[in-house]
């Protein structure tokens, strides 16, 4: 009876927390729209003053930007309710299949049995994987060079298991949290990768630093540099024949181009650092950005990805690809020969 009323007490809560995560989401989008009017409006606004400028033009600007500000910072705060929301539905939909089960992506659940994980589905066929076929990987996914990062447990799975296709091994994250860790000691089952500690302040050493310009990006920098030039010299033409206020307005216009091409062009380049701890890369647009700690690298290789040459970084569940910045490489011939795996 404790139990039956346990279970249901969980899946009252389960209700709760989707009805939360699905009314912060609605918050969120509500507020992002509303965002995009207020700047929609605002430019409308400055766009009319310069054409009649007038007082309550001025109210509606001052207006329109504080709804930008505070519907922007509602947007952020939804989504961070949101976020919270959702892995707390997550961590207790595991709880209302058992203690010992855990999602295995989207919608999927793997239970820890006594000789192996059990996948199922809602309305999905189950399959049952031995954990003798099983690899767990404790790992950091760290986006700059300190020692605080996302955690998370990979497991490698035989591909046949999800297709009838020859693929290397399949990785599947699943959210680090103790609960888990627990579950994997009692079925005595081997954590490979960086063990988790407590996390030490202190900036890491820079011993090296690599760039390789971004060509397409500078050539897009450069077209905004030429406009806002253009534009500037436009604002000032305009001051002088027409209007001051029109043609100030038009220059700042230009100016913000100018801005905008520069700090583009300075940023149009993919770096790689090394540090005494690691090494740290990010592409041109920050997309990729990624700090790999020694331990976890087992080489460095020299290949090729169709017809362009990259420095390889092999870590035991997996590799990240990286350009071939001129010199890097011999420097970790000379600093770090252990990681260096010659050409693959």
């Amino acid at each position: 009876m404790e139990q039956s009323a346990g279970m249901r007490d969980l899946q009252k809560k389960l209700r709760t927390l989707r009805g939360q995560a699905r009314a912060y989401s609605v918050c969120f989008y509500v507020c992002a729209a509303l965002t995009a009017l207020c700047l929609l409006g605002l430019i409308g606004v400055a766009i009319a003053e310069m054409i009649v400028p007038s007082r309550p033009l001025d109210f509606s600007a001052a207006a329109l930007a504080g709804g930008l500000a505070l519907f922007l910072g509602l947007s952020v705060l939804f989504t961070r309710l949101s976020n919270r929301a959702e892995a707390e539905r997550d961590d207790c939909a595991e709880l209302c299949d058992g203690e010992n089960s855990f999602f295995f992506g989207d919608g999927t659940l793997g239970t820890f049995e006594e000789t192996g994980v059990r996948l199922h589905a809602e309305g999905g066929r189950e399959l049952s994987i031995p954990y003798a076929e099983l690899r767990f990987f404790s790992v950091c996914k760290r986006i700059a060079p300190r020692e605080k990062g996302e955690w998370s447990v990979l497991v490698e799975a035989p591909a046949r298991y999800f297709t009838k296709e020859k693929c290397p091994p399949v990785l599947i994250k699943l959210t680090a949290k103790e609960r888990l860790y627990r579950v994997l000691a009692s079925r005595g089952l081997t954590l490979l990768g960086e063990e988790r500690k407590e996390e030490q302040r202190g900036k890491f050493s820079r011993l090296a630093r690599y760039v390789l310009p971004d060509r397409k990006g500078r050539r897009t920098a450069a077209i905004f540099l030429g406009v806002g030039v253009a534009v500037i010299g436009a604002g000032v033409a305009l001051a002088f024949l027409t209007d001051v206020t029109i043609g100030v307005v038009v220059a700042v216009m230009g100016a913000v181009l100018l801005g905008r091409g520069a700090f583009g062009f300075l940023k149009a380049k993919d770096v790689l650092y090394f540090y005494e701890e690691g090494l740290y890369f990010h592409s041109a647009d920050l997309v990729d950005r990624v700090f790999l700690k020694w331990d976890e690298i087992e080489r460095i290789v020299k290949t090729e990805e169709g017809d362009t040459p990259v420095l390889r970084a092999e870590c035991a569940y997996g590799g990240y690809c990286f350009p071939c910045f001129a010199g890097a490489y011999e420097w970790l011939g000379e600093h770090r020969p252990e990681k260096c795996g010659g050409s693959a």
